[in-house]
This record gives C-alpha cells, structure tokens and sequence, in this order.
C-alpha cells in the first residue's frame, strides 16, 4: 500500500468515526467496521481516535451534569401559548396535548441550540488558526538562520498538546528514546509542533490538521529535497506535516539519509 493510499485510508477512517459514539456497540454497525479495521492497524489513527473519544466523554459528562431549571417547560408552553393561540382541543386520558408535545421539542431544540452556540463560541475562541506551509518554512528558516547557531536541546518539552505521534516509525526510530522538544510556531502561546532530534539533525511535526496546504507528498521519498536554508525534506502523514532538517549536513547525506530509510522499508 503507497503513502497516498494510505493517507486516504487515515482521513476516511478518522471522518467515519467521527459519528461512533463512545463506549457504544457502534463498532458493529457495517457502515463502521472497515473504519475501525484500519484504526486497529494504524497507531497514529488509534491515537487521534482515542483522543477524540475521551473528548466526547468529557463534554458528555459536563453537559450531563448542567441543571435544567425546574419550570424550563412550563416556560415554553406559556411562550408558544401565547405566541400561537388555537383551540385547544381536549384529549382523551392516555393522549399528551399537542401543545406539551409541540413545547417538548421547542424545549429540546432550544437546549440544542445553546450547546451549539456555545460549543461554536468555544471553537471560535480557542482552535488554533490554520497556518500556511510556507510561513511554518520561514518560521524554520528564521530560526536555522540566528548567529547563534540552532540547538534542538534549548527548546522546551513536548507538552502532549496533541498527537505526535510520527506518522512513519522509521523515522521516529531514529531519534532513540529522546522524548520531543516542542515549539510554538504561529506565537499564539501553544505549542504547534513537536521536534525529534537524532544525530546530524532532527525531524519536526506539525500539529495533525494545522497546515492548510500541507506537502503534497505522502513520504520523505516522494519529495523534493531542498537545500536553503539548510538541506531538508517535506511531506505530508496522516495529516502531519512532516520535516527532516539536516543543519550542517549536505544535499548528498540528506539524500543518504533518506534511502537508508528507504531501504528499511524493504
């Protein structure tokens, strides 16, 4: 299976679960199976599904536990009474007014609508805004550039803001058991990305979804290796953007570097 095959199979699958419910039997359902199929086979998904469904979890519980004032109902009914007078027609003793039913909705829909204004609230105010390649380029750039020289050891930790996990383990494997440095890159105080050092030179995440017009290529293979301001690769994983940097190192070891992960593979 190639790169962009499977980078399909990774948005599909992350996509079509957006709809399971957590801790359901939704795994069952046909239109769901070959999506958690490819999650059991794919870590990088299984951890931004997972993420996702502690999430829902978490706002479940919340939204759960929010009081619902005691004459919300009677409210409404008073409301739409007034808004719509009709006949009101007497049921028979086993038959709810149309109006209760007709005001259990608007109750329904009401309470719906301001857990969606909230949530769009939320949304608006705290994601992170798109950033193009180039900028997160020239932010590298700018950096590699400092007379200081660039060293992967001053950065801070890692702070689990999201998932770094390394689309490809080749290339994690190089970096040993260092644990990642992590960087913010667009200055909004978060951390964008997650930096992987290993020896001659380092490999760089980029928050899954961040970029807006990520690399076109799937792996370090298929891409066209740059040389300014120093030799690097650039490609896309599972929704990451990927980004070997090679300080010091020539066009000829960037090249190197990049078949003997090749030849791993085979």
């Amino acid at each position: 299976m190639d790169g962009e095959e499977l980078l399909m199979e990774c948005g599909t699958a992350r996509e079509l679960l957006d709809a399971a419910r957590p801790d359901s039997a939704d795994r069952e359902e046909a239109d769901l199976q070959s999506a958690f199929a490819h999650v059991d086979e794919c870590e990088a998904c299984a951890e931004v599904v997972g993420f996702r469904r502690e999430f829902d979890r978490r706002v479940g519980a919340i939204v759960r536990g929010i009081p619902v004032p005691g004459d919300l109902r009677a409210r409404l009914q008073q409301s739409f009474a007034a808004s719509s007078p009709a006949p009101v027609v007497q049921p028979g003793p086993n038959v709810r007014p149309r109006h209760s039913r007709r005001a259990f909705v608007l109750a329904t829909s009401a309470a719906g609508l301001l857990i969606a204004a909230g949530w769009s609230w939320y949304m608006a105010h705290s994601a992170p805004q798109a950033m193009a390649a180039a900028d997160v380029l020239n932010w590298w750039s700018d950096e590699l550039a400092r007379p200081q020289g660039f060293d992967v050891a001053t950065l801070p930790e890692f702070d689990g803001s999201f998932d770094a996990m390394v689309g490809d383990g080749r290339w994690r494997s190089l970096a040993g058991d260092s644990p990642p440095r992590g960087v913010d890159i667009d200055g909004d105080g978060a951390q964008d990305a997650a930096v992987f050092a290993f020896s001659g030179g380092f490999l760089v995440v980029v928050e899954p979804n961040r970029v807006s017009d990520p690399p076109s290529a799937t792996s370090a293979q298929g891409a066209a290796a740059q040389y300014a301001p120093v030799p690097h690769d650039a490609w896309t994983h599972c929704g990451s953007m990927h980004i070997c940097f090679l300080p010091g190192g020539s066009p000829d070891q960037l090249q190197q570097l990049v078949r003997s992960i090749d030849r791993r593979a085979a």
